[in-house]
């Protein structure tokens, strides 16, 4: 599945200024500073400004017609803070198949991706044992559904390093978190700077295919987040900064 070979050609083609210029960007948006998110939390001023414009959408004055499409209402469970359990092995395996898994008649995924590409990889971290489904790392290989485990979290140091990765500012919110993990490489290669709208528009499919997946799972739930440690958990993962970037986090499991 890989080869460095690969990474030097990208490189010999690739203009190594434009991958710098993305990941300047992406390194920009990934400081994480609890003092600072504390101190926000309780700016009064804020708090006001943001209760006032969370709900507003642009408003047209200047239409030439307005249709009435029905009962402006719908169904949505939202997002979930608190868990009570995690998903039992069974049901992980039918909601990790349903979300990334491949159509082998056509060898479709369920998002569509920018030239093909497909440039963001699914690890998969278990944090508390569950029946066949030991702690550790795990990537997912959606071509045989299988999951490969690449990182063991039975020693005590490793298991302290991901939770503070993943929970900058406490405890993580579940035991098991998808980790979306982009090529940068990959995806610049083809699209140049565009190739980062590419990553952050696909992640953000994939994210909802797995909130719809987990609709087929009894009181579960989900919660997207990207208030995380990046170059720790990509140390972690023993995942190189120059060339991926982890956009975003998933916890799943049992809603309380």
């Amino acid at each position: 599945y890989h080869d460095d070979s690969i990474n030097l050609y990208y490189q010999k083609l690739l203009k190594i200024n434009e991958l710098r210029e993305v990941q300047k960007i992406h390194q920009k948006s990934i400081f994480f500073i609890p003092e600072k998110n504390k101190k926000n939390s309780s700016d009064t001023t804020l708090k006001s400004y943001l209760r006032e414009v969370e709900r507003k959408i642009p408003k047209f004055e200047d239409y030439e017609v307005k249709i009435n499409l029905g009962d402006n209402n719908i169904q949505n469970q939202g997002s979930t803070r608190i868990f009570s359990s995690s998903l039992r092995f069974e049901e992980i395996k039918k909601v990790m198949k349903n979300s990334f898994g491949i159509d082998k008649k056509n060898m479709h995924r369920k998002f569509p991706s920018a030239g093909g590409l497909f440039p963001i990889y699914v690890v998969l971290i278990q944090l508390k044992d569950i029946s066949s489904l030991k702690r550790g790392a795990y990537y997912y290989d959606g071509i045989e559904n299988t999951l490969l485990k690449i990182k063991d979290l039975s020693e005590k140091i490793n298991s302290q390093k991901i939770e503070d990765s993943l929970s900058p500012m406490g405890s993580p919110f579940s035991d098991t978190v998808i980790i979306y993990i982009a090529d940068v490489e990959k995806e610049l290669f083809k699209y140049k700077s565009a190739g980062y709208r590419h990553i952050c528009i696909e992640t953000g499919m994939m994210a909802q295919e797995l909130r719809n997946s987990l609709l087929l799972v009894k009181n579960s739930g989900d919660l997207s987040m990207s208030g995380f440690r990046h170059n720790l958990l990509c140390k972690f993962l023993n995942i190189p900064v120059n060339q991926y970037i982890i956009p975003m986090i998933q916890y799943i499991g049992k809603k309380s």
